[in-house]
């Protein structure tokens, strides 16, 4: 009567694959190192990059105030030495009213020490070009550098040219609104001349510019955060290898087929739920245009997914080269450190270097069979779709993000790998589970690298009865062997 209930086929792999989901709830419940790996690690680099997002510097400057006193900020004793020259300098007979109002308007600049420069003019010579002399006469007369002076070429006073040392990038309209707040305070007024430098405003070439640093500063740590993920995929498995709960499972009757997708379900799915809805919740939250916004906000998405289900089962064929849980989380946290956002940072520093530039085009296809490294190759194009159209010439000017030579073949690696890795994994299990010369080879190769080396203990060194033992052994061996002899002669 049980065999007309006996499930078999494909309905006791899904019978298997359920009740092996339900036990990895169950397990995820209780383990803190999956919610650790899976949610927490990755939930807390994913806020470190939003609030560096948000700490970062405005590319907009403030207004600056322009005036004398950065000018010499760290000279103690005459820090604003202000060389003027008039006409009555020049030409003593035509000292006057004017002349001494000159000397009294650059006195009454705030700070400033006041020097009447003594030149006289030859020929055709003018007032400013002898005041230039001047300067360049008396430049080691004070401890302060000059950034500006005066030189009043009419009678009258009313004519002013404003001579400026242009190491002082602000010294031209400094020394301009200096002279008239003089000339107010002179005339009695309480006003007062501020001088101040607005920046223009931002083009849209410098905008996205700008969002697409603060949007690449995100991608670092969201890199960091997804690195962490592998981990929780990886520790599960080999725990259940090292426990020898698997293999109590699989002598039970549980298919190989039903264990691998099982944990590639809830591994994903516990990515969709985790990692992958937080990015996305938090990028669309905080109004990261550059990477929610079309083109790239399709793209983003499109990575993400296949990511995760390329990098679950590409952590499913690491774990076959551990015997420790720990050994591979770690492992596994810094190969997709290093494979993703290392690998990346590499390349893309590779690609602004003529001499390196062709190395860079040939380590990207070869780094490609690492998903980490195609999400973060993707995410880069992403935010720097444009600007890499300048650095790489292979980009052909109309090119999309979905083009080959940007985002295009990380797709269609991820794409791949999500279906060639799943498969890879079911045929090395089978290959090393025993009963064949590569799982024989695999099991020799892993004692040679713990340095095993397989030895018989001399005779003399053996116990009585256990040398005994070995003789009688070795001799029924020899009589087996000549019986079995005698049959196959008789045949």
């Amino acid at each position: 009567a049980w065999k007309a209930h006996r499930i078999t086929g494909w309905r006791l792999v899904a019978y298997h694959f359920w009740a092996l989901l339900y036990k990895r709830a169950l397990n995820y419940r209780r383990d803190r190192k999956a919610l650790l790996f899976t949610l927490l690690g990755p939930a807390f680099f994913l806020f470190m990059g939003i609030l560096v997002l948000n700490t970062d510097a405005d590319w907009a400057q403030p207004s600056l105030e322009l005036s004398l006193g950065p000018l010499n900020a760290g000279v103690a004793s005459d820090p604003h030495p202000v060389y003027f020259a008039t006409n009555c300098t020049a030409h003593p007979a035509a000292a006057g009213a004017a002349c001494a109002a000159a000397a009294e308007l650059v006195g009454a600049i705030p700070g400033a020490t006041a020097v009447e420069a003594g030149v006289s003019l030859e020929g055709n010579e003018t007032i400013a070009h002898a005041l230039n002399e001047v300067l360049l006469e008396s430049v080691d007369d004070w401890a302060a550098s000059r950034y500006g002076a005066y030189s009043f070429s009419s009678q009258d006073g009313e004519d002013v040219t404003v001579h400026t040392n242009f190491t002082g990038l602000h010294a031209a309209p400094a020394f301009v609104g200096a002279l008239y707040e003089a000339a107010l305070q002179l005339a009695g007024s309480e006003a007062t001349v501020t001088r101040r430098s607005h920046s223009f405003p931002l083009t849209a070439t410098v905008e996205a510019i700008s969002e697409s640093v603060d949007a690449f500063n995100l991608v670092i740590f969201v890199l960091m955060a997804f690195a962490f993920i592998p981990a929780g995929f990886a520790q599960y498995i080999v725990r259940e290898r090292e426990s020898k709960t698997k293999h109590q499972q699989v002598v039970s009757g549980v298919s190989l087929p039903a264990f691998w997708l099982s944990s590639l379900a809830w591994d994903f799915l516990t990515y969709l739920a985790g990692p992958l809805a937080l990015t996305l919740a938090l990028l669309h939250g905080y109004d990261v245009d550059q990477l929610i916004d079309r083109p790239a906000g399709p793209l983003v998405v499109y990575l993400l997914l296949l990511f995760g289900l390329a990098a679950v089962p590409a952590t499913y064929l690491t774990t076959f080269a551990f015997d420790s849980a720990s050994s591979a989380q770690t492992v596994n946290i810094l190969l997709h450190f290093l494979g993703g956002l290392i690998a990346m940072m590499v390349v893309f520093i590779m690609s602004f270097f003529d001499a390196t530039v062709g190395a860079a085009r040939v380590l990207r296809y070869l780094l490609r069979p690492l998903p980490q490294y195609c999400l973060a190759d993707g995410l880069l194009r992403a935010c720097w779709g444009d600007f890499l159209r300048y650095i790489d010439p292979k980009i052909p000017d109309d090119a999309t993000l979905w083009h080959p030579q940007q985002a295009g073949l990380d797709l269609v690696f991820l794409g791949v790998e999500a279906v060639l890795y799943p498969v890879l994994v079911l045929v090395l299990e089978r290959a090393l589970a025993g009963g064949n010369r590569l799982a024989q080879r695999w099991e020799r190769a892993k004692l040679a690298a713990r340095g095993y080396q397989p030895a018989l203990t001399p005779e003399a060194e053996l116990d009585a009865d256990v040398a005994a033992e070995a003789r009688r052994v070795a001799r029924d061996a020899r009589a087996l062997l000549a019986f079995c002899e005698r049959r196959l002669a008789a045949a």
